[in-house]
């Protein structure tokens, strides 16, 4: 494997590359530093509930449809998780195509749509979610110790929320928490796998700003 570079943008955001020539994929990773931890009580889920609204459309691709049509239309890997301190999106694609899941993770964490429909929907998506957990003796026990362990602390606190703190989420909420908090000083991107010189560039360009 090269060595690995790492440096910043003019806004401060930091861009790790990976380069891996023996392999025939690349996977653009954008890490953003907020997850559960970080939220007030009246936030709690919000998170969780930001990471799935990122897929249900952006300015390039306005629906949900569109960016998962043209992301299958490549055979793209793709997905997202949140933690208690970290929200991740990442895109694997084949080589030739990174250019297309730039786009599309840059799209997604600058410039997402966050409709107040979609949200409506997604919502009761993620209750569904919890009470799937909590029906779940192997998944519901670790939350119970954490909850447990850490009293009066964000720690302790569910990931997805409760049933309570995510149906009370507002769009406002959503919309403001993603303008405070996915930010260049706040986030990292990363490039690994196979690529040329002209990647840098085009990921420079692609997160250089949010427009």
């Amino acid at each position: 494997m090269s060595e690995h570079t790492l440096h910043r943008l003019p806004s401060g955001l930091p861009v790790l590359t990976v380069p891996m020539p023996g392999t025939a994929s690349v996977t653009v990773l954008v890490l953003v530093g907020v997850g559960s931890r970080y939220e007030v009580k009246k936030e709690q889920g919000l998170s969780h509930v930001l990471e799935h609204m990122l897929f249900k459309g952006t300015q390039k691709w306005p629906t949900a449809k569109d960016l998962s049509q043209t992301l299958d239309s490549v055979g793209a890997d793709y997905n997202a998780f949140t933690s208690k301190e970290h929200t991740g999106y990442y895109v694997k694609v084949a080589a030739e195509h990174l250019p297309l899941a730039i786009d599309v993770v840059s799209d997604m964490v600058w410039r997402p749509v966050l409709s107040g429909e979609e949200l409506t929907r997604e919502k009761k998506v993620i209750c569904e979610e919890i009470k799937m957990y909590e029906d779940n003796p192997l998944m519901h026990i670790g939350d119970l110790l954490e909850g447990e362990v850490y009293q009066g602390s964000s720690f302790g606190v569910n990931i997805a929320g409760s049933l309570a703190s995510v149906t009370a989420l507002t769009r406002a909420q959503v919309a403001g928490y993603h303008l405070r908090h996915y930010v260049p000083k706040n986030m990292l991107v990363a490039v690994g796998g196979k690529f040329n010189a002209g990647a840098s560039a085009r990921v420079r360009a692609a997160f250089a700003e949010r427009r």
